[in-house]
């Protein structure tokens, strides 16, 4: 048997203490005095092996395979104390458990085939997901979704490779005709499907860290201002002189949805300063890489010199023309910007101007599809790589039957995409890889 706390170590309302393995129904009987019914609570009092009271506690016995791991499971709520924590599971390990390694209960339950290896992972993702966004693909690969999909095109290739074999097992004196442009087409949905698969691995970075949104614009245009409203607290210096940020700042927020990793940057302007001009080479490259842009000027004053921005980059993002202080100006009649982006006047020091902006960058996002809701991602560096090898093999396939070339050849590029879709859904997986996966799991789950 396995122990382990599957609640964050420290003081709370209550804390949940896990065992599976063979004998939880006998632990069960000798701390509770009691034969428990599967998945019925029972409210307990708590003695060591040395007949101390350490808690009153809720205890819950799964029977094997009805359980999280698919073996007899034990749950324990206690108080969340520390040391009442510490003694049951010092207790527990004197009767017999050890401490459970990471992602011991996750890694059971798939090899007792409770889940696949993408739902596995998928359990990590849920509890790390920072977003809604990143929690709706997690569970909905939780559920299976990806996992079905990958079978799914797993059979559709083995029923195309039991075509070549047909024509391998045939000898030359018993010819075969194959149909080479037909078994093409075939390959044709798979390919376009994996590859659809493998191309929302670029929403990765959003849906795992949070939407890179760079606050850019001329210095002294209350950029600084912005962040610390978005933020809510005071992050940013903030002075009526030009130039006083000179190096980008970083912070993450949550914002209805989304995760955003807001940027505030250095003003593009001209200087001769040596550290002013390093502080705008960084805000360009951090435009470059952004996913979303709020594009800020000082809307009491005239269109600045617009020479120091690359449009050509700006045209490639998705964001906002926000023209801050509107407190003190009535809208200008500014020129037409060469930006196919909505202009909002706001109050960077105003809440209701802050919370609007937030609602604002939402629908933005949402109607710019910044992450699809239509399809299921790939969040998994594993996954994609195992996703382009598989693209890779049917491709080469195609290739060889295009050229005529003996279905021998063609049948092992498709038998190794078929092992890179089973390496995806933990199939024969190497044990060095499935200890590498589960490693990364808190102790408890």
């Amino acid at each position: 048997m396995f122990v382990a706390l599957s609640t964050p170590w420290g003081r709370s309302a209550i804390a949940i203490i896990r065992c599976s393995g063979f004998g939880c129904l006998s632990l069960c009987e000798s701390i509770f005095s009691l034969k428990p019914e599967p998945r019925r609570t029972y409210a307990k009092v708590y003695r060591s092996a040395d007949g101390l009271i350490l808690d009153n506690v809720i205890m819950v016995y799964y029977r094997a395979p009805k359980s999280y791991t698919g073996l007899d499971m034990l749950e324990i709520s206690s108080h969340g104390n520390p040391l009442i924590i510490q003694k049951i599971l010092e207790d527990l390990c004197h009767r017999g458990c050890r401490l459970a390694e990471p992602g011991e209960f996750t890694k059971t339950a798939f090899f007792n085939g409770k889940m696949d290896l993408v739902q596995a992972e998928a359990v990590a993702d849920v509890i790390h997901s920072q977003s809604e966004s990143a929690l709706r693909i997690a569970n909905g690969q939780l559920t299976g979704s990806l996992g079905v999909e990958i079978a799914g095109i797993w059979e559709q290739l083995v029923r195309i490779m039991a075509q070549l074999e047909v024509a391998i097992d045939f000898s030359e004196d018993e010819p075969f005709a194959l149909d080479e442009y037909r078994i093409m087409d075939e390959l044709g949905a798979p390919l376009d499907r994996l590859s659809q698969l493998e191309s929302t691995a670029r929403y990765r970075p959003i849906l795992q860290l949070g939407v890179r949104t760079v606050i850019i614009g001329p210095p002294n245009v209350g950029k600084s201002s912005l962040l610390n409203g978005l933020l809510g607290q005071e992050r940013a210096l903030v002075s009526p002189i030009a130039g006083t940020t000179r190096d980008f700042l970083e912070e993450s927020i949550s914002v209805g949805k989304w995760n955003l990793r807001i940027v505030d940057t250095a003003g593009l302007h001209s200087t001769a300063n040596d550290l002013e001009q390093l502080g705008m080479r960084r805000s360009r490259e951090k435009l470059e890489i952004a996913d979303f842009v709020l594009l800020v000027f000082d809307g009491s004053q005239a269109l600045p010199n617009l020479d120091h921005f690359d449009w050509e980059t700006f045209e490639q993002k998705k964001g906002l023309i926000l023209l801050n202080k509107r407190d003190i100006f009535t809208l200008p009649d500014w020129p037409h910007m060469p930006l196919p982006w909505e202009i909002i006047p706001i109050s960077a020091l105003n809440p209701k101007d802050i919370t609007g902006l937030k609602n604002r960058i939402c629908q933005e996002l949402e109607a710019k599809r910044i992450v699809p809701d239509d399809l299921p991602c790939v969040v998994n560096l594993r996954q994609s790589a195992c996703l382009r090898e598989a693209i890779h093999g049917i491709e080469m396939a195609q290739i060889l039957l295009q050229k005529k070339i003996i279905p021998e050849l063609v049948a092992a590029e498709l038998n190794l995409v078929l092992k890179s879709l089973e390496k995806i859904l933990g199939r024969n997986a190497n044990e060095d890889i499935l200890n590498q996966i589960f490693s990364q799991f808190c102790i408890g789950k």
